[in-house]
């Protein structure tokens, strides 16, 4: 009974169908820069499918002038992305725009005769300090 079971089993493996089950990691952006992934087949905001149990690395390159914020989705953190497709992935790259440098301006006050100045907003009281940096574009009084 033994050998007719296990003939009989070994029989019904010999009709089953081995699926290529694959899943799809679909990468999006927000803000400027890339994502590329290993091993390869997602370049910047893109859609890939990948085999079952593929282990997938994400790393995001921030454009000129961005820097890379973080992951969502799937995904969190600061570092590469790194996942295991057992289910369909939605990845979001966030990148953000650096400001632009600060800039000040020095604002010198000469006095003649007697008498102060004062400034709006504060910084000036020309009679002891007559110097300032304030702000680029800010209105002074």
């Amino acid at each position: 009974m033994g050998i007719l079971f296990f003939a009989s089993y070994l029989s019904t493996l010999s009709n089953l169908v081995i699926v290529d089950l694959k899943f799809p990691l679909t990468v999006n952006k927000s803000g400027q820069g890339t994502v590329i992934s290993s091993p390869a087949g997602i370049n910047c905001a893109d859609s890939e499918c990948y085999n079952y149990r593929t282990s997938v690395t994400l790393s995001a390159t921030p454009a000129v002038n961005f820097f890379f914020v973080d992951w969502s989705g799937d995904c969190s953190g600061t570092d590469r992305c790194q996942m295991i497709m057992n289910k369909a992935q939605n990845v979001t790259a966030t990148f953000e725009s650096i400001p632009p440098p600060t800039t000040f301006n020095t604002l010198t006050v000469t006095t003649q005769g007697n008498g102060t100045v004062t400034s709006s907003p504060a910084g000036i009281d020309c009679g002891t300090d007559c110097t300032e940096e304030y702000l680029e574009n800010t209105p002074i009084l």
